[in-house]
């Protein structure tokens, strides 16, 4: 699998803010999956609580995927569902992971290609183009609306 997380000093609480955390962190797997010119068909978020209790939502989709915008769609739905309610609990680690691949040559080619998935994976390629050469945080996402 392909992951990042990350652990937090204090607890949060508000779902805006862990949306905020899990953006860069879809960026980093999407980034990731790309250079290994892999895509991935299972999606999973990973929470645990300030009880140090660990749930994790996973999501396997029929096409696998590997462009910033499928993945963030599919991240943030999973953070959505896990945080149903206005009971969620407070945060203590936030990750988001990748698996089940398939080699980019390894996946049947459409018919009739998405021009919305081509157009992600054109602007997906220019942004690690720039963030090759000058480093990986000098294009990022603005925020999450």
């Amino acid at each position: 699998s392909i992951s990042a997380e990350q652990t937090f000093a204090d607890d949060l609480t508000d779902l805006d803010a862990l949306r905020q955390i899990l953006l860069p962190q879809v960026e980093q797997v999407a980034r990731r999956l790309r250079r290994a010119e892999l895509r991935a068909r299972t999606f999973t978020l990973k929470v645990r609580t300030a009880d140090f209790q660990t749930v994790t939502r996973s999501k396997t989709v029929p096409r696998a995927a590997s462009t910033t915008e499928r993945l963030w769609r599919l991240a943030d739905a999973l953070l959505k569902e896990w945080a149903r309610g206005d009971d969620a609990p407070p945060v203590r680690l936030l990750g988001f992971g990748a698996s089940q691949f398939v080699g980019i040559d390894g996946q049947q080619l459409e018919l009739f290609a998405d021009p919305d998935v081509q157009q992600d994976e054109s602007l997906d390629s220019a942004v690690d183009a720039i963030n090759a050469r000058f480093g990986n945080t000098t294009v990022r996402r603005a925020g999450v609306s």
